[in-house]
């Protein structure tokens, strides 16, 4: 996968965020920045941080909707699916299952969240994000569409080689020599100067 490719599918991202907020509430809006700056900056976005960060930034807004409003409507967003990219990533899935791992793996569902809760042990970040049973990856939307295309592909990779260690590393690195968008071919292209979001002036998280 070139530059070009990746970013076509950071383009797909950006674009099903777009016209996803296109039919939102301001409300809704407001509390999907709060979200996505928070995971930004600390992974996870509980409620606590989310609210305060509220009103923090947008002092108008939570005087005119009120604690009690912003709470519950952000309480259920937080839990909520983003189901517009889930379907984005459901492709993305399949695309990437033939193109990397010869079709391998069987067809997971890619459920794409607001937020994930980090667990109390960080280790366990990227296995939580997997349930095998129910053949699921759930994805946080984190307003980076490089990283979460890098995350898709470190999530299938640890389906491949099931275990931690060299033989998950070994297969990071087969992925990238193959050139699949993984964390380290973006760190790659960003040493080079190459910012996807730098190229959408418009866009906002």
């Amino acid at each position: 996968m070139n530059r070009q490719e990746i970013m076509r599918n950071c383009w797909l991202i950006v674009n099903t965020a777009g016209r996803w907020l296109a039919k939102q509430d301001d409300l809704t809006k407001t509390v999907h920045q709060v979200t996505v700056e928070a995971i930004q900056d600390a992974t996870e976005a509980p409620l606590d941080l989310v609210l305060y960060c509220f009103e923090q930034d947008y002092p108008r807004m939570w005087k005119t909707y009120g604690k009690a409003k912003i709470e519950r409507v952000a309480a259920a967003f937080l839990d909520s699916e983003f189901e517009p990219m889930s379907t984005l990533f459901d492709v993305l899935y399949a695309e990437f299952n033939t193109r990397y791992f010869a079709g391998r793996l069987a067809p997971y569902r890619v459920k794409v969240m607001h937020n994930i809760p980090f667990p109390s042990n960080p280790r366990d970040y990227t296995i939580s994000c997997i349930d095998k049973s129910e053949e699921r990856l759930s994805l946080v939307y984190d307003g980076w569409p490089e990283e979460m295309l890098a995350w898709l592909l470190r999530l299938m990779a640890h389906i491949q080689t099931v275990y931690q260690g060299v033989i998950f590393e070994n297969e990071l690195a087969r992925l990238s020599r193959i050139g699949a968008p993984t964390q380290e071919t973006v760190a790659r292209l960003k040493e080079t100067g190459w910012n996807f979001l730098s190229t959408v002036p418009w866009y906002t998280s």
